[in-house]
């Protein structure tokens, strides 16, 4: 079972809040805010799949907050639906240009917004897949790249570690510490082939946190 794609709603008439909030919540997640300052924040707290956004808000303009959205790396990504009374050209251009990806005149049909709100959710899923598929194949050519630049030396360290055991243990102190550490370099050189192998044929992949502001794969996630 998928879970439900979340709807942020920004939009100071609170009547208009619960009704789209009815509309909504069987098949979404839903999420409002009454004032853009506070629309913003839980844009980016809840990081949702589509924003609907009233443009006459009482504690800023809705373009402003629209902006601010469009301008931060956090939140840029999601599509905004602008609901506003103001049907005039000059302002449905303004949204756009601001990087609105629709523009909604109020009173509008619920089944028209319903179908639009859809569409975009639908869009944005499929890009979601593209940039999945685009990152795992640039994976792949490192883990491909990888695999052919380091598979010599470890060939090559695999059969010194097997020489190293055949030998008897004049230099190492007792053979079976020669067996020891050559045991330990084989097991190293099969991780790290192991892993080679796993990053060649993964499907999908996963990212963890490794610093503030750094994600590595995570190895142990990825799938075939």
């Amino acid at each position: 079972m998928h879970d439900k794609q979340t709807i942020l709603i920004i939009e100071d008439t609170k009547d208009l809040v619960d009704l789209l909030v009815r509309r909504f919540e069987l098949d979404y997640n839903t999420v409002y805010a009454l004032l853009g300052r506070d629309g913003i924040e839980k844009a980016v707290e809840n990081k949702p799949d589509i924003i609907l956004l009233d443009v006459n808000l009482p504690d800023m303009s809705g373009f402003d907050v629209l902006n601010e959205l469009k301008s931060s790396e956090e939140t840029a990504d999601i599509p905004v639906l602008i609901m506003t009374a103001l049907s005039d050209m000059e302002n449905v251009l303004a949204g756009f240009k601001m990087g609105a990806e629709d523009y909604l005149v109020k009173p509008f049909n619920f089944t028209e917004l319903s179908a639009r709100v859809k569409a975009h959710l639908t869009i944005r899923q499929l890009q979601k897949r593209l940039i999945g598929i685009e990152r795992l194949n640039a994976l792949r050519e490192v883990a491909v790249s990888f695999s052919h630049e380091i598979n010599n030396p470890l060939m090559a360290i695999s059969a010194y570690a097997h020489a190293m055991k055949m030998r008897d243990g004049r230099r190492c102190g007792s053979h079976d510490d020669c067996t020891e550490m050559a045991d330990g370099i084989i097991e190293e050189v099969n991780r790290v082939a192991e892993k080679v192998k796993q990053l060649s044929d993964a499907s999908r992949t996963e990212t963890v946190d490794y610093q503030p502001g750094i994600k590595m794969i995570d190895m142990e996630k990825l799938s075939d």
